[in-house]
């Protein structure tokens, strides 16, 4: 089951405030890379505004970070039966790179971030 929409976003903007704080990059130098304004970022950090999947990209490669250090949610396994779930983290945490995940959470990370508009 995929997270609740609204969470994600919140904890998505925290993650990325996180981290460009902990680079100790401002909004606006963040701001000029991605090309927007510096509100504009600001709106993403207080998840005013959902970044599309190639933004949450494009801020992962300016802070040189994996883009899945981003990303709220972990994958874990359901049952026995090798169905799988989505759970969201529980507070901000650094992420190990995606090829610390098994294939079926790299499918279920793949999967979702697809769908983000």
């Amino acid at each position: 089951m995929l997270p609740d929409s609204e969470l994600f976003y919140k904890q998505l903007a925290e993650q990325i405030k996180f981290e460009r704080v902990k680079k100790d990059i401002s909004q606006q130098n963040l701001a000029d890379y991605l090309g927007l304004s510096r509100t504009s970022v600001m709106n993403i950090e207080t998840s005013r505004h959902k970044p599309s999947l190639y933004q949450v990209l494009q801020i992962a490669t300016y802070l040189n970070i994996d883009y899945t250090t981003l990303i709220p949610f972990k994958s874990t396994k359901a049952d026995d039966n090798n169905s799988d779930s989505v759970e969201l983290k529980e507070g901000l945490t650094d992420q190990g790179s995606i090829d610390e995940l098994d294939k079926s959470s790299k499918a279920a990370i793949t999967n979702f971030l697809s769908g983000l508009k």
